[in-house]
């Protein structure tokens, strides 16, 4: 599926294709969105589809007036199919089992639930975020579970799936900046390039379509033009010339 999508650095981890989709996302495929025709296409090329048991929380949120009916539906059936299909795997227990019988999720749709260390990891890494930004503290709440999300996926060894692609890198950043320099030695000349090295690519629907199609491109590349963010686009940059 990636054969045309350029650099390769990330692929060593992805030996198949396993996306954990965001909230938004489902949502779109809710109410019959281009990302419900993309997710179709997706698991006839035998994808696997992840959906994180929090979607539940943040699908068909607000007063019973005003909640689309679309939603419903599909938070109702993200609950009914996790019950039914997979018992809820962890994200550790996914991954393991995955390696072993790989048949058993080809083509489907599989609701995780992140570990306690994704949760632990996803709050240090947002605290070092808000300590380096202090005007994102604003919006810390609305960034925990994008925070969560990126943990849980780098455990699953799941590329993330999001129309909201600027908190995703953001968490993205912050998680690999923990990883790569958990003592924040600021003086590592070789920061900015081990955090690319490590940098998976989040990927919206516009450019899964694209990939569907078998267009080549380079997808660092295009996640710059969706970015404002001086240090992101930096370490953006690194990933795009890594082979």
């Amino acid at each position: 599926m990636f054969s045309n999508v350029s650099p390769n650095n990330f692929k060593e981890w992805y030996n198949y294709p396993i996306f954990l989709v965001d909230s938004d996302v489902l949502i779109d495929i809710a109410k019959n969105g281009k990302s419900k025709i993309v997710s179709e296409k997706l698991l006839e090329n035998k994808a696997i589809l992840l959906y994180s048991v929090t979607s539940i929380m943040e699908i068909g949120f607000g007063s019973s007036n005003t909640i689309d009916p679309a939603e419903i539906s599909m938070y109702r059936y993200l609950y009914s199919a996790s019950k039914m299909v997979n018992r809820n795997l962890c994200v550790t227990d996914f991954r393991s089992d995955c390696h072993r019988n790989l048949h058993k999720y080809i083509g489907q749709w599989i609701a995780v639930i992140p570990d306690i260390h994704n949760w632990f990891a996803a709050k240090q890494a947002l605290i070092t975020c808000l300590t380096d930004r202090p005007k994102k503290i604003e919006n810390a709440k609305q960034l925990q579970i994008d925070f969560l999300l990126t943990c849980a996926a780098w455990n699953a060894r799941a590329l993330i799936w999001s129309n909201n692609i600027k908190h995703h890198l953001l968490a993205n950043y912050y998680v690999n900046f923990k990883i790569c320099n958990p003592n924040h030695n600021k003086s590592n000349p070789n920061l900015s390039k081990q955090i690319a090295q490590m940098m998976p690519p989040i990927i919206d629907s516009d450019l899964m379509q694209r990939i569907i199609k078998r267009e080549s491109f380079n997808i660092y590349s295009e996640l710059k033009k969706k970015m404002k963010d001086r240090k992101i686009i930096e370490i953006l940059s690194i990933a795009e010339q890594l082979n």
